[in-house]
């Protein structure tokens, strides 16, 4: 039998289990076998007896990557054992007998092993509790409600400082909670900032309130789109009516004045002339008056947020204490500090793990980078991660930087580079992977040609450099769908919802289409250099949107088909109604006395009552209280929906009061047949399974809410807030599916056939934290919003000196890492790539990038 040639990348490869000796970093473009290289390292550390089987601690990102590899590394030491001889057969028939002692997992769980190992040194509980995120943020959410209620019933005097400077704890809530997730960051910059003399402030704007209040008389009721008059409305009221000496009161009236604001020069009753020389006025004024007192008085405010804030900090880790939990960035930060701080359990730990593999490198935040580099320094007594030297061969670790996609998860390039600078003044090797074994030629060049020209020939701070992607991949057999195609939304579905509508009809068609036409796509050689059918099935389609916002929408489509489909990355909330149904009654029924709860509940599918016969009710003089009688005078057909409706939720409380929450909400479940409606409607599998995974999540929290109105509202914040939630399937799902994901959920995937999706809502993240950590000290930057999270235009309400050149500084972080996401999006397929691009209004989209690179692509041919 033929066997593979040699990649064009071999001998770099070969330096992966040849050097054994030697600190490594391999940097592994896409498609490029990263894991296989690492698992060759493994197995090779064990045969060559370098280290032993329990003295190996690999490291991966998720949970289901670390699954992955270690049913690989059984299964590649079982077939090395088999082809080896003499001592080294040994070595490795010993690692296969006790492989279960080889640590393969995340860094939380190495990190919690590590801490459970020695938890006295650590200061940790003996049997602490692993914080999920979800019971995280409500103890975040405790913690900052019990802050507050103390100082109120204190009477704190940053009570007053606050309602001079015109917040409310309210305001600070989500600020907090962002706050809350960096307890790694040593100094939040908020030196005490003096006010300025506002009294040239408050004459300038008396005057120029003077000059609005008489030209508004002049102002013509069609005013078209200009807002500069509408606005001068408004300041002439609010000046008028506030005491402009209270600071927090002239601030409220400067607010209104923000630089970007444009008049429409047309419209103003003298013509263009007096738009343009009513804009220079505002300007000059936002110039001179307001952007001058504007810095230092949210510098003041950020001042007493950032103290408030600590003191919250404070509370929310004696509650962690309290409850003997840890959350992830604990088991983080308690490790390092425990390896930083005690040279002893350094060593000892040192011996234990002799060997240290990372998967997804880039992805490694700096605590994470602490853990490993004091965990494999040769000096126990050094305290900077950063002067750390590896013993030599002790660690590995494997990334690709143009992979880097997780700033927000704390995940730093900078660091990154970091940790490249330790290996490599080591004495380490840097080895690169380029070889893609994954896509087809075609693909590799369109993607060469792309990024070569998008990233910088030289690495920074911001950005990797950029090697050419080489084809290694070995086609096993032929097939139809190949290379790169469009799909173009026409002109007329190219705003708003019907994008998406349009797009994802014509991508279930396309998939309906290509199955029952049996339609084949090319596919590599497997392992046993076999040829595999090219035929094509469901689980060949990846489609990958930017946001995770309408992935449901496309799993409809699909269910429409009778196509099984998987979600990853999702909000799966609004795909099954039965849940707002289930939602609307639970609450009545917790909440007997809340009038509003029982009528929405009253309105729903579930009892049917319309807008006709709720009035009557109330006419006839009927309470909306389900636990009170009802009135004689009602209708006969009226009265008997009503009491029906009312006996079944008067049983369910007893039900609630009687069984655990969950066991009550089961029961309520089944009686109101919602699993049977979610089941009979299209693609009623899925909507039927998740509707019993909210149940499970229920279950896993209830203990951590002593009632079930507690609960009850633990799901609407879930609904309401539209927590990442992926539809399940009842049944046991299938394999054999297409996958919808989020793109920050496709790293390390890949399918024959992907569709770039979704070519809507671009926008340009909000940047409201800036951690800087290029000196000794880690520090924070942090503006303050208002709004509602998740708002695209949230207004600041504090914000620390200097906060606009941080604006700029993690901007330029964020537009690259903008870049690597794309990189990301464009490498998962093997065969064929379909990228969505709308006919009009296309920068709109992200996926525009690439539509310099599209031209010469034919068009998706329409399914029919």
């Amino acid at each position: 039998m033929k066997s593979r040639p040699d990649p064009p990348d071999q001998d770099q490869r070969q330096l992966i289990i040849d050097e054994l000796d030697k600190t490594m970093l391999v940097e592994a473009a896409a498609g490029t076998g990263k894991t296989t290289g690492m698992l060759n390292r493994m197995v090779a550390l064990i045969e060559q007896g370098v280290c032993l089987v329990d003295t190996m601690a690999a490291v991966t990102f998720t949970r289901k990557a670390a699954s992955e590899l270690r049913d690989r590394f059984q299964v590649r030491l079982e077939k090395a054992a088999r082809q080896a001889s003499g001592v080294e057969a040994e070595r490795l028939l010993l690692a296969v007998a006790s492989v279960e002692r080889c640590f393969i997992g995340t860094i939380h769980s190495f990190c919690a092993r590590l801490l459970r190992e020695r938890p006295i040194e650590a200061g940790v509980d003996l049997a602490f509790q692993e914080l999920d995120d979800d019971l995280d943020q409500q103890l975040r959410e405790e913690a900052w409600n019990e802050f507050t209620d103390r100082l109120i019933a204190e009477d704190d005097p940053r009570i007053g400082q606050l309602r001079e400077l015109g917040l409310q704890f309210d305001e600070l809530r989500s600020g907090f909670m962002k706050f809350a997730g960096y307890s790694d960051v040593q100094h939040w910059d908020a030196p005490p900032v003096d006010l300025p003399d506002w009294q040239p402030t408050i004459a300038a704007l008396e005057e120029y309130a003077d000059h609005m209040a008489e030209l508004i008389p002049t102002f013509p009721m069609d005013r078209g789109n200009d807002k500069l008059m509408n606005r001068y409305e408004q300041i002439v009221r609010l000046t008028r009516n506030r005491d402009l000496a209270s600071p927090a009161k002239l601030m409220e009236v400067l607010s209104l004045f923000p630089s970007s604001l444009k008049p429409t020069q047309k419209c103003w009753p003298g013509g263009p002339p007096q738009g343009k020389a009513e804009m220079d006025r505002w300007t000059d004024f936002c110039q001179r008056f307001v952007e001058p007192v504007k810095t230092p008085w949210l510098a003041k405010r950020y001042h007493l947020v950032i103290d408030l804030m600590q003191g919250a900090a404070e509370q929310y880790a004696r509650r962690r204490q309290l409850s003997g939990g840890l959350n992830y960035q604990d088991l983080l930060m308690k490790a390092a500090d425990l390896l930083r701080d005690k040279p002893q359990v350094r060593r000892y730990f040192r011996s234990r793990f002799t060997h240290l593999l990372v998967d997804e490198f880039q992805d490694t935040d700096p605590i994470q980078a602490e853990v490993v580099m004091f965990l494999t320094a040769n000096d126990p007594s050094e305290q900077d991660w950063r002067n750390c030297q590896p013993v030599a061969g002790s660690l590995f670790v494997v990334g690709d930087p143009k992979q880097s996609i997780y700033r927000f998860r704390r995940a730093d390039i900078f660091t990154y580079n970091q940790v490249k600078d330790v290996i490599c003044s080591s004495g380490g090797v840097v080895v690169s992977l380029s070889a893609n074994f994954r896509t087809r030629d075609d693909l590799v060049q369109w993607g060469n040609k792309i990024f070569m020209a998008t990233f910088p020939e030289e690495a920074n701070q911001y950005s990797p450099t950029i090697s050419k992607m080489l084809v290694a991949r070995q086609e096993g057999s032929e097939g139809e769908l190949t290379g790169i195609h469009v799909l173009e939304i026409p002109e007329e579905y190219c705003k708003g919802s019907a994008t998406v509508e349009y797009e994802a009809d014509q991508i279930a068609r396309t998939i309906r289409q290509l199955l029952d036409s049996r339609a084949t796509v090319p596919r590599t050689l497997n392992e046993s250099e076999q040829e595999i059918s090219g035929q094509v099935t469901p689980s060949d389609f990846l489609v990958i949107t930017w946001r995770k916002k309408d992935l449901a929408y496309y799993g409809k489509k699909l269910q429409e088909l009778g196509i099984p489909y998987q979600v990853t990355g999702g909000s799966a909330w609004d795909q099954v109604p039965e849940l707002d149904w289930l939602i609307r009654c639970l609450r009545a029924v917790t909440g007997p006395d809340n009038s509003v709860a029982l009528v929405a509940a009253l309105r729903s599918p579930l009892f049917g009552i319309n807008d006709q016969q709720l009035y009557e009710f109330r006419k006839a003089g009927g309470e909306f209280s389900y636990q009170s009688p009802l009135p004689k005078e009602l209708a006969a057909e009226t009265s008997l929906r009503f009491e029906q409706a009312f006996a079944k939720l008067r049983c369910y409380n007893q039900w609630l009061r009687v069984l655990p929450a969950v066991a009550g909400m089961e029961r309520i479940t089944w009686d109101l047949g919602l699993t049977v409606s979610a089941l009979s409607d299209v693609g009623g599998n899925v909507q039927a399974g998740s509707l019993a995974k909210v149940l499970e999540i229920l279950r896993e929290q209830q203990s951590q809410f002593p009632s079930a109105s507690q609960l009850v509202e633990y799901l609407g914040e879930l609904i309401e807030k539209q927590t990442e939630f992926d539809a399940l399937p009842a049944r046991a799902n299938r394999k054999n599916a297409v996958r919808l994901m989020n793109l920050h959920k496709v790293k390390g995937l890949e399918a024959p056939v992907v569709f770039l999706a979704n070519p809507t809502g671009k926008w340009s993240p909000p940047v409201d934290l800036h951690i800087d950590r290029s000196a000794d000290q880690v520090t924070g930057y942090l503006a303050i919003k208002g709004g509602s999270p998740g708002s695209n235009h949230r207004p600041v309400l504090a914000s620390p000196l200097g906060w606009e050149a941080c604006q700029e500084e993690e901007k330029q972080f964020s537009e690259s890492e903008q870049k690597r996401l794309l990189y990301v999006a464009a490498t998962r397929a093997g065969a064929q790539l379909i990228v969505s691009q709308k006919e009009k209004r296309n920068d709109t989209s992200y996926w525009k990038f690439f539509a310099d690179y599209l031209g010469d692509c034919p068009k998706l041919p329409d399914p029919g």
